[in-house]
């Protein structure tokens, strides 16, 4: 009888160790958890607004008032694209970029 409980004295012993690790494991991927929110908000900031074709057009017209100089003589031709791109959420100044070379 002692050969019997002497296997089953030793089966729990061999499978305690073995849990450990996956404890340890659990707690690493809770600690990569806890520090991915803090990305988070950063792509948040980026998100670009649409905005409406008056208002762009706007702000397309304050951008062209306020740099006409360093304009080049073709941009009118542009005019549209550069409202489409400024309704899409990008600024005056990305918009206007695309089509002016420095």
């Amino acid at each position: 009888m002692t050969k019997e409980t002497a296997p089953e004295n030793v089966a729990p012993e061999t499978t305690a160790p073995e849990k450990a690790p996956a404890k340890k494991a659990t707690v690493k991927k809770a600690a990569v958890k806890k520090s991915a929110p803090k990305k988070a908000p950063a792509k948040k900031a980026v998100v670009k607004k649409d905005r409406k074709r008056p208002e762009s057009v706007q702000l397309m017209s304050d951008y062209f008032s306020e740099n006409r100089s360093i304009m080049p003589q073709n941009i009118g031709g542009h005019r549209e694209e550069i409202i489409a791109l400024i309704m899409q959420g990008l600024s005056p100044e990305e918009a206007f970029s695309q089509f002016v070379k420095t």
